[in-house]
């Protein structure tokens, strides 16, 4: 949660900065052109088109932090729309069409150009894996259960600290506090009317739980499908059994 929020403020100063008109120092490839390279450019127009971008952006931002069960699948896919289309409109309405440049200078100035495709490539490359990649692993020994996930700490529970197990259908899961939210996995600290402060380990896709009842509090968990998780809960069953 606490990266959602960075980077919603960020975005939200950078779109201020961009709509200013002084944000032209962000711009990757226009901030390290010469001077003959930049008159190729409508400075005004290219602030205007990336405030519109970081604007975008963070709105998305901002839905995937309240609603993000929805949210974010559709992040991933505006962030990757609105760069295209960033680098469509820095290359076609935001170049000055009276403005010859000399060879040399297209020349380096289609260098920074294809160098802002691939960062900005890389970036969303990273940003897509996080979104889409990952894996909850729970691992079940004589006395205690770990519950590990993508990008996240893991939690122990001991088999002595479970009061009770239940098993689950589509229960809220309540706002994260802190953690990972991705179209593929649910995990972290999160907060509900049910379980108050309490540990999930989920895949998105899989609206099944087995819930653990401990000392310290609730332990949320599931398998990547329905029938993996039925399996799931009745291995833990029979280790609390002995």
């Amino acid at each position: 949660m606490f990266i959602l929020w960075f980077l919603l403020v960020l975005f939200g100063i950078m779109t201020i900065v961009f709509l200013l008109g002084k944000g032209g120092f962000l711009i990757a490839g226009y901030n390290t052109a010469s001077a003959e390279e930049k008159t190729q450019y409508d400075e005004k127009k290219l602030n205007q088109v990336f405030g519109i971008g970081s604007a975008i952006i963070t709105l998305l931002l901002l839905l995937s932090i309240f609603f993000e069960e929805a949210a974010m699948k559709i992040l991933p896919v505006g962030i990757v729309l609105v760069v295209i289309a960033l680098l469509i409109a820095s290359n076609t309405i935001c170049k000055n069409k009276d403005v010859t440049a000399l060879s040399t200078s297209k020349q380096n100035s289609k260098a920074s150009t294809i160098a802002s495709i691939v960062i900005t490539a890389i970036v969303c490359a990273a940003v897509l894996i996080m979104l889409f990649t990952g894996s909850i692993t729970i691992k079940v020994n004589d006395q205690s259960l770990i519950a590990d996930a993508s990008f996240t700490s893991s939690t122990t529970v001991q088999f002595q600290d479970i009061e009770e197990i239940d098993y689950v259908s589509n229960i809220p899961l309540g706002k994260r506090t802190n953690g990972v939210g991705s179209a593929k996995l649910q995990a972290g600290h999160f907060r509900n009317d049910l379980y108050g402060d309490y540990m999930l380990y989920s895949y998105a896709d899989c609206h099944d739980y087995i819930v653990l009842k401990t000392k310290q509090g609730f332990v949320v968990i599931n398998a990547k499908n329905i029938q993996d998780t039925k399996q799931l809960y009745s291995n833990l069953q029979n280790e609390l059994s002995k």
